[in-house]
C-alpha cells in the first residue's frame, strides 16, 4: 500500500497543479531579471534549451494523459522558458554587434 493512497485524487491533482504553477513562478522571476537587465547574460543557452525540450514534453505527457497538473503548469513554463531563450539569444546578438572590431 502507498502511503500517499490516504489523500483524495482530486485533491493531489490540486497540490500538483498548484506547485507546478510555483515552480513557473520561479521562473518568471529569471524571465523578469533578464528582460530588465541589459547585461550579457551568465545562462547557458543549453540549459535553458534543456529545460524548453523538459518542460515541452512533460507537457506532451500530461496532454495525453488528461492531467491538468502536469500539462498547464508545463504549457506555461514552454513560454516562459522559450522568452527566456529569446531574451538571452537577443543579448548576445546585440552584445556581438556592439563589439568593436579588432584591428
Amino acid at each position: 500500500m502507498n502511503f500517499l493512497d490516504w489523500i483524495p485524487e482530486d485533491l493531489m491533482i490540486t497540490i500538483g497543479t498548484i506547485a507546478g504553477l510555483f515552480a513557473c513562478a520561479t521562473i518568471s522571476v529569471q524571465v523578469v531579471k533578464e528582460w530588465r537587465t541589459k547585461a550579457l547574460s551568465s545562462l547557458a543557452i543549453a540549459y535553458v534549451a534543456g529545460w524548453l525540450v523538459i518542460f515541452f514534453f512533460w507537457m506532451l505527457y500530461g496532454i495525453r494523459f488528461r492531467q491538468i497538473a502536469l500539462w498547464l503548469p508545463n504549457i506555461i513554463a514552454v513560454v516562459l522558458q522559450s522568452t527566456l531563450l529569446v531574451c538571452i539569444l537577443r543579448k548576445r546578438a546585440l552584445h556581438a554587434c556592439e563589439e568593436p572590431a579588432e584591428e
